[in-house]
């Protein structure tokens, strides 16, 4: 072989592997930039999920809480009607205890389960599909209607009310009443554990 055909041979040779290493180089960085913003794309899925399922932690926390505090007023007018029954009052009137505007505070309170359940709904998606959301929906539905009845017995107010009217379908609303609050209250405890526990896993604090 002439001199200059073995020179042309070996720079042939060493550009073609040269272009081999660069393709390689190119190949093992693309993977790595790949495998990069894989991670990166799973990790801001990651933070997307736990962002979302605190917000619904947080939302279940308040609905729990509005119950609590509104089963609160509502033991108050309660026995303020048991207090009237017992002592056989002809009539149940106005008072800082029962009046319209209380009344009417408190179906405004009731209403606002279904915001509560409303938002809730919208991080479905991100939820763990044993999350019972059905129940939330029917329990609140459940609630609003019985507390409805109940209240319907004052919408005569200002007007007096007869004690021997009310006295018999209380007993019965506010058994009802409180089967409800129990029923949704038990749901809701339900969910923030759930909730706190699918956190928690992602976290990897578990």
């Amino acid at each position: 072989m002439e001199p200059n055909t073995a020179t042309l041979l070996s720079g042939a040779m060493s550009m073609a592997g040269g272009i081999a290493g660069a393709v390689g180089a190119y190949w093992i960085a693309s993977q790595q930039i790949k495998k990069q913003f894989t991670k990166q794309d799973n990790d801001r899925v990651l933070e997307l999920r736990i962002e979302k399922l605190n917000e619904a932690l947080t939302i279940s926390n308040d609905y729990l809480n509005h119950l609590q505090k509104f089963k609160g007023k509502f033991s108050s007018i309660e026995i303020y009607i048991n207090e009237c029954i017992k002592n056989n009052y002809s009539h149940i009137n106005e008072s800082s205890t029962l009046s319209k505007s209380i009344v009417n505070e408190l179906l405004t309170e009731v209403r606002e389960c279904t915001s509560y359940k409303n938002e809730l709904k919208k991080y479905k998606i991100f939820t763990p599909t044993k999350l019972d959301y059905q129940s939330i929906y029917d329990k609140t539905s459940e609630l609003i209607e019985n507390y409805k009845l109940y209240f319907k017995e004052f919408n005569d107010f200002p007007n007096s009310v007869s004690v021997a009217k009310v006295n018999v379908v209380h007993s019965d609303l506010v058994a009802k009443c409180d089967n409800g609050y129990v029923e949704l209250e038990k749901v809701l405890k339900n969910i923030i554990d759930i909730l706190e526990q699918e956190i928690k896993k992602l976290l990897n604090l578990e």
